[in-house]
C-alpha cells in the first residue's frame, strides 16, 4: 500500500507498552479448532461490524516519516474502516 493510498487514514502513535523494545522478544500465537464450516460472509460482515466500533483493527503499522505521520513506528488507521 502506498502512501497516497493513506489519505484520510489518521496516524496514530503506538502506546509505550507497544513499543518499549521488549516487543521483539513477545511472540503471540492465537489459533481456533472449529467444528463444521464456517460462513465467511457471516465472518466478514461481523469483521466490518468489528471494524467500525473498533477502527484501530483495521489499521496498518508503518515504520518511518511522511507527511501524515512523525518518524517511528505509527499506525495508519482508516477513517471508515473499508
Amino acid at each position: 500500500m502506498s502512501i497516497d493510498k493513506f489519505a484520510g487514514w489518521t496516524s496514530v502513535k503506538p502506546s509505550i507498552f507497544d513499543a518499549s523494545g521488549r516487543e521483539r522478544k513477545v511472540i503471540i500465537l492465537y489459533g481456533l479448532v472449529l467444528e463444521g464450516r464456517l460462513d465467511v460472509d457471516k465472518l466478514r460482515e461481523a469483521w466490518l461490524q468489528l471494524c467500525h466500533v473498533w477502527p484501530i483493527l483495521a489499521s496498518r503499522l508503518r515504520y518511518g516519516a511522511h507527511s501524515k505521520a512523525p518518524a517511528g513506528w505509527h499506525f495508519m488507521v482508516p477513517s471508515d474502516a473499508e
